[in-house]
């Protein structure tokens, strides 16, 4: 955290000027007009204007049903994600905007699945056999995409990302 102290602080100038925050208000009429905050606001649409259609496809394009088949609900999938839930679209235009303000816009996307138990078959359970646990099944699974604040993203220092041995978010 140390090593990234003085970008945090350029940052914080930089958001300070977008938001036009601490500026001296003049008297004489004369107005002053934030080009920083309008250039961003034009940006950051014409960076991310609307969902990317996902594209699966196998690598080879062998006769294979199974592997055609399984591209098709790979693609399926990730449609409904993109475009039924709001998370995305949210975190993406948050990460374009960071990207121009910051110079780092950063997503996360976690894996959450969920289990319902399972109710074991009724059997003659004897002194000498221990009663199992009810069983997990899964039930559904879903991919949330955070958004992660510049303040709460970090990672080792490198000079390139290959480089980067560690990354963790607040």
């Amino acid at each position: 955290e140390r090593e990234f102290k003085k970008w945090e602080e350029r940052n914080r100038k930089i958001i300070r000027r977008y938001r036009d925050e601490g500026r001296d208000t003049r008297t004489d009429g004369a107005s002053k007009f934030n080009i920083l905050w309008s250039n961003v606001q034009i940006l950051v649409p014409a960076t991310f204007a609307r969902i990317p259609q996902p594209d699966v496809s196998r690598r080879f394009r062998d006769q294979d049903p199974v592997g055609r088949v399984g591209a098709l609900i790979l693609e399926r999938g990730l449609e409904f994600e993109v475009q039924h839930y709001p998370d995305y679209r949210d975190t993406m235009t948050q990460c374009v905007h960071d990207r121009f303000l910051g110079g780092r816009g950063t997503a996360w996307i976690r894996y959450e699945p969920h289990f319902k138990e399972v109710a074991a078959p009724e059997v003659q359970i004897t002194e000498d056999v221990e009663a199992e646990a009810p069983e997990e099944q899964l039930d559904y699974e879903c991919a949330p995409v955070d958004y992660v604040h510049w303040k709460d993203f970090g990672h080792s220092v490198a000079r390139t990302w290959e480089e980067v041995t560690q990354v963790w978010r607040k």
